[in-house]
């Protein structure tokens, strides 16, 4: 895989869909940078940050279940 794809090549090769990924370039939420008009993403970066993203869910979720539980005794 390429480091570097535009938004087009990163949905086709991620699953991701293109509309996400302008969704999170708009909030600056997406590495990489611009060559005249296209935006190039630094894919490997992207990967690595969306793993983090969902490993700080996750842990989210399971103290937020735990919350539930103690709360329903």
């Amino acid at each position: 895989m390429k480091t570097y794809m535009t938004i087009r090549q990163t949905a086709s090769e991620t699953g991701l869909a293109a509309g996400t990924l302008r969704a999170r370039l708009k909030r600056n939420k997406l590495p990489g940078f611009y060559a005249g008009s296209r935006y190039y993403v630094n894919v490997p970066m992207l990967m690595q940050m969306l793993d983090a993203e969902s490993r700080l869910n996750a842990s989210l979720d399971t103290a937020e279940r735990e919350r539930e539980s103690d709360n329903a005794r």
